[in-house]
């Protein structure tokens, strides 16, 4: 028998013989009293419905393991395990339907920054922060991340920042660290790893970093700054440092575009800005493409180099037209989530945009239809830091407490998926009583 209390935690109880009932487990972590608690078919799984807004589901044979965190938009009054989904229903009328994430992956105790991927999506770094920022690498499965390679570590002494990208090619790495300096590593053969070169590029911490292996430039910036530096690293084993560009603000993010002769920077005046850096040595302005009334937390270009798209800690993202640098347009301003963006992006196709940030949302607008919401993943444990797409229409979200998740995007997919399940069709009257301003129709036909 399972117990949600009051006092904010499950009580396993055994009665095998209920004339002297004990207790064998115990499950807590919730920050509020619980109320709900359900219990998987195969008596395997624990979950329990917080009036902190989150789900935490438990291994019931192993009561010590970390639960897994849904994070909800409103306090569970009942919950119910169906399968491998975990379904919800709320005291506001909104039944959510969870499931189960099986790609989890743990690659820090601390915060993950960045997930850059390879051109093909199969694999991935990322960078243990809990430690000295060792850049770990992973191959991407079809349903899960697999730890692959061995670490690079850096030279005693040094510690990488968190900032990291991974070209198209997979073969070059780079990494800002604490003090400033970026390095380049060679990972065309990922069983060895190594920096191959390095530059004293800043006094202070690397935020943010990016290199085009088609142009040999590199850029980094700090927050603490206003200058985004402009590396030359044609030759990796001797990159140095031919420009620094006063952006006007401390640099969140910086980016360069497919080609690598355009470089875009979220600063924290709002603005972000645009140069061309098709000589590197003498980087030349555009006019500003978007401007934030807040600061500017992330852009990124799309596929061809055409669009960018950045997000700003007034929760909004916006998208900009770019295929003229000297007259920029914006095209779309995204809204939705309730809390700062730290990262976006757009699909290869230049369909759909992809954010995350400080209320443990994913979202993902649809632009084929006007920028409206297509879907809203509520069931990162933490803040997301970085998102984005890979091929096959796969998500992947890294940030707070080192987690990594990923998710099909497909919508249509989920909705096939659901209504292939066993249940009743809703009514004409049943959607008049919860669906509102909307005519009847039924999502599974």
């Amino acid at each position: 028998m399972l117990a949600a209390l009051r006092s904010r935690v499950i009580k396993a109880i055994d009665v095998t013989n209920p004339d002297a009932p004990r207790l064998s487990a115990e499950f807590g972590g919730f920050d509020s009293y619980v109320s709900a608690v359900a219990v998987s078919e195969d008596g395997q799984r624990v979950v329990g419905a917080g009036a902190d807004n989150t789900l935490r589901i438990f291994s019931l044979n192993s009561p010590s393991e970390p639960p897994t965190v849904l994070i909800g938009s409103s306090n569970a009054a009942s919950v119910q395990i169906f399968g491998t989904n975990i379904v919800a229903s709320s005291d506001d009328g909104r039944v959510q339907d969870w499931p189960v994430i099986a790609d989890v992956t743990k690659a820090s105790a601390n915060n993950v920054y960045q997930i850059p991927a390879n051109g093909a999506g199969t694999g991935l770094l990322a960078a243990d922060t809990e430690t000295d920022g060792r850049i770990t690498q992973w191959r991407i499965d079809t349903d899960r991340l697999v730890r692959r390679g061995p670490d690079l570590i850096p030279s005693p002494g040094m510690v990488y920042s968190g900032a990291v990208v991974l070209s198209p090619s997979g073969r070059v790495a780079t990494m800002g660290t604490v003090t400033g300096t970026v390095h380049f590593a060679d990972y065309s053969d990922p069983s060895n790893p190594r920096v191959v070169g390095s530059v004293e590029a800043k006094q202070t911490l690397n935020e943010t970093v990016d290199y085009s292996e088609r142009s040999g430039v590199a850029v980094t910036g700090a927050t603490d700054s206003n200058s985004l530096v402009i590396i030359d690293a044609t030759d990796l084993k001797a990159p140095r440092v031919v420009a620094n560009v006063d952006v006007g603000g401390g640099v969140w993010w910086a980016s360069l575009s497919p080609d690598g002769t355009t470089v875009a920077a979220a600063t924290a005046t709002g603005a972000i800005k645009l140069f061309d850096v098709s000589n590197p040595s003498k980087p030349r302005a555009y006019p500003d493409p978007i401007t934030f009334e807040g600061a500017a937390l992330a852009v990124r270009f799309d596929a061809q180099g055409t669009r960018i798209v950045a997000s700003s800690d007034e929760r909004s993202v916006i998208v900009a037209d770019i295929s003229d640098p000297e007259k920029p347009r914006r095209t779309f301003e995204l809204a939705g989530p309730a809390g700062q963006l730290y990262s976006a992006g757009l699909s290869s196709d230049g369909n759909k945009v992809i954010a995350g940030g400080s209320n443990s949302e994913v979202w993902v607008w649809d632009l084929r239809n006007g920028g409206q919401p297509s879907v809203v993943l509520r069931s990162f444990p933490g803040r997301v830091y970085d998102v984005r797409f890979i091929p096959g229409d796969r998500i992947l979200a890294a940030g707070q407490g080192g987690v990594i998740q990923s998710w099909r995007a497909d919508a249509e997919e989920r909705i096939a998926t659901e209504c292939a399940r066993q249940g009743d069709q809703l009514t004409e009257s049943e959607w008049r009583a919860y669906v509102s301003g909307m005519s009847y129709q039924p999502p599974c036909r």
